[in-house]
C-alpha cells in the first residue's frame, strides 16, 4: 500500500496533543494518495477514503491505542522506525476496499454492474426505478454507486439507511409495496383533467431549484410519487430542505414530520456550535442535506427525537 509518512506523523501528533478540530474525529486513510488525516466521521468521504479508527479520544491528554504513551517529540522517531509492513499491520489491517456499482439505463430498465469493468454489463436483472437499482446494489454488497441510474453526478456512498428505510422492499407483481400503494392515487390524478401527481410534483421540484429537481426532473418526480407522496407533502419536505425522496420516506416511516425534521436539524446545528461551525461537521453545513446525501445516518439525524 502507498504510505504517506508525513501525513501519518501529523495525525499522530494531533492525537497526542488532543487538539481536535473536527467533531467526532476519526483517523482516515486514502488508498489513492496514501495520506492519513483526521476528519469528522459525519463528513462525506471520497470512495478511496476509509475510516481506520474508532472515534478518537477528545479529552485533555487523550491518546490513541495506536501510540501508547508516546510524546510529541517521540512521534517522528516512532513512525520512522516502522516499516511499511508495520504501518499496514498496525493501522490498515482491517481496511475494506470500497466496491463501486455503476447503475445505468437500458431499454428494459436500470442495470447494475461493477464500475471496475471496462464495459457496461447488462446481463443481470433490470430494475424498474433508480431506487430499486440502488437498493439492489446495496444488497449485492456495493458501498458506492455512480452512473446515469443514480440521482447524482460522480461517485457517492450508498447505505442501507438510505436504500431500505423508505420501504420494507416487499414486492408484489414486480412492484415495491409503496409503488403499488400509490398506483391508484396516481391514476386518480389523471381524472377530470387534473394533473397527475408526477407532473405536479415535477413542477414543485423545478421551482425549488436544481438541488431538488436533479438532472432528470421527471425521474426525480417519479421517485417521490412512487414513495407515496402527494404534491402537498412534497412541498412540505422541500420547504425544510429535504431533496431526496428516499430520505423523506424514511423520516415519514420513522414518524418524523417535516416540521419536526426542521427542528431536529436546527438542534444539530446548535449542538455543533452554530452555522459556521456546522459547516465543518455537516455536508453543505446542513444536517438535512447530509442525511439526504447519505453522509449522516437516519439514526444520527433522528436521535432521541419523538414525533409530535
Amino acid at each position: 500500500m502507498n504510505i504517506n509518512r508525513d501525513s501519518l506523523k501529523d495525525a499522530i501528533r494531533t492525537i497526542v496533543v488532543g487538539e481536535f478540530r473536527p467533531v467526532n474525529p476519526v483517523l482516515v486513510y486514502s488508498s489513492t494518495t496514501g495520506r492519513f488525516d483526521i476528519q469528522s466521521h459525519l463528513n462525506p468521504m471520497n470512495p478511496d477514503e476509509r475510516v481506520i479508527s474508532g472515534q478518537l479520544d477528545t479529552s485533555e491528554g487523550g491518546v490513541s491505542d495506536y501510540i501508547g504513551d508516546a510524546t510529541v517529540d517521540e512521534v517522528d522517531e516512532l513512525i520512522d522506525g516502522m516499516t511499511d509492513d508495520d504501518i499496514t499491520a498496525d493501522f490498515l489491517s482491517d481496511i475494506d476496499i470500497p466496491k463501486v456499482a455503476r447503475i445505468f439505463d437500458e431499454a428494459d430498465g436500470y442495470h447494475i454492474c461493477d464500475d471496475a469493468l471496462d464495459h457496461l454489463d447488462a446481463r443481470g436483472p433490470a430494475h424498474r426505478t433508480k431506487a430499486d437499482a440502488i437498493r439492489a446494489a446495496v444488497e449485492s454488497g456495493y458501498t458506492h454507486a455512480t452512473g446515469s441510474g443514480t440521482y447524482w453526478d460522480g461517485v457517492r456512498r450508498i447505505t442501507r439507511d438510505t436504500a431500505y428505510a423508505a420501504t420494507d422492499f416487499a414486492r408484489a407483481g414486480g412492484r415495491s409495496r409503496s409503488e403499488s400503494k400509490v398506483a391508484a392515487s396516481r391514476e386518480n390524478g389523471r381524472k377530470g383533467g387534473r394533473p397527475t401527481y408526477k407532473s405536479a410534483i415535477e413542477e414543485i421540484l423545478i421551482a425549488a431549484g436544481d438541488m431538488f429537481s436533479g438532472n432528470e426532473p421527471d425521474e426525480t418526480a417519479a421517485e417521490w410519487a412512487d414513495e407515496g407522496f402527494t404534491p402537498e407533502q412534497v412541498q412540505s419536505w422541500v420547504d425544510v430542505g429535504c431533496w431526496d425522496a428516499l430520505t423523506a420516506a424514511a423520516l415519514r416511516d420513522a414518524k418524523v414530520t417535516p416540521e419536526r425534521a426542521a427542528e431536529r436539524a436546527a438542534d444539530l446545528i446548535d449542538a455543533a456550535g452554530g452555522k459556521i461551525e456546522a459547516a465543518d461537521v455537516y455536508t453543505d453545513g446542513s444536517p438535512m442535506y447530509a442525511t439526504c446525501n447519505g453522509d449522516l445516518s437516519l439514526d444520527e439525524f433522528v436521535g432521541d427525537s419523538e414525533a409530535e
